[in-house]
């Protein structure tokens, strides 16, 4: 019964491996338009060319690369963005004009190759392409980028967060597995009384699916109130949070009340073995 019960937990958290609690939730609490007007959300957000088809059609694939990274169905995380090349080339030249101008015999660059001043016989879109060609910056041509690289997420700590997550995997398949073999070889014992052994698996997922059915209703309400929610942030963020957790404890529901269901299907066909036997 633990087992049924600790797979039924188990498979409505990981529903966060994949992208359509996710999108649900985004939809619900209208991200995309704040992920356009909030300009506080990324340095980097002006200069990506936003699709026709709307800021969800950028975000989307975005999110289930990220997943299929983290549950280990690709090696490689790749989460390429097409770059608005007019509009960050009109970034590049507004800071070159702040660039100050050189006094008489002062270098344009620092010990490091790093500029610090525009010589006064270069204009500002001149040193520009000078300074770009120097660093190899080609992001201006426009292309894509990687945000990947750009947020640092090629990094040790995500490998290890991908390996702790995979290690989650594996435990919550073996115990699913096991659950399964486990009944399997309860009917399986019980061959000589089918009856017998179908009111003992039909126990066995009644009890464990009722309880989730609870979990899923009462749950949302225990975590609220015992979980520093309205501490993580902006109201936005809040309401995300608990949208994950009633996504999750939706799933949990939807998943006990289909192993209740199996549990009494077990506790009928228990009669109707019974009934045969008897004959």
């Amino acid at each position: 019964m633990i087992l049924i019960l600790v797979s039924i937990i188990l498979s409505g958290v990981n529903t966060l491996l994949y992208p359509n609690i996710y999108l649900n939730v985004f939809e619900k609490n209208n991200v995309y338009d704040t992920i356009i007007s909030d300009q506080n959300i990324s340095a980097v957000s002006p200069f990506i060319k936003i699709p026709k088809e709307g800021i969800r059609s950028l975000v989307e694939p975005l999110i289930s690369n990220f997943l299929s990274y983290m549950r280990g169905s690709t090696d490689n995380v790749s989460l390429k963005v097409e770059i608005d090349s007019d509009a960050i080339r009109q970034f590049f030249e507004k800071s070159a004009k702040d660039f100050p101008v050189c006094s008489n015999g002062e270098s344009s660059y620092d010990a490091n190759g790093d500029p610090v001043c525009r010589p006064p016989e270069k204009n500002s879109t001149e040193f520009l392409y000078e300074v770009l060609e120097k660093k190899n910056v080609t992001i201006i041509q426009g292309g894509t980028v990687d945000l990947a690289d750009v947020y640092g997420l090629k990094s040790e700590d995500l490998s290890k967060l991908r390996d702790n997550i995979a290690t989650y995997r594996h435990v919550y398949y073996g115990i699913l597995a096991l659950s399964i073999f486990l009944i399997l070889l309860a009917i399986l014992i019980s061959r000589n009384s089918l009856s017998s052994g179908f009111k003992w698996v039909g126990a066995d997922l009644f009890i464990p699916g009722l309880f989730s059915l609870v979990v899923g209703f009462i749950g949302f309400d225990l975590i609220v109130k015992y979980l520093p929610l309205q501490d993580i942030g902006s109201g936005l963020l809040e309401r995300l949070a608990e949208d994950f957790i009633a996504g999750i404890l939706s799933r949990i529901k939807i998943y006990g009340a289909i192993v209740l269901a199996a549990g009494i299907g077990f506790f009928a066909g228990s009669f109707f073995m019974k009934n045969k036997e008897m004959k």
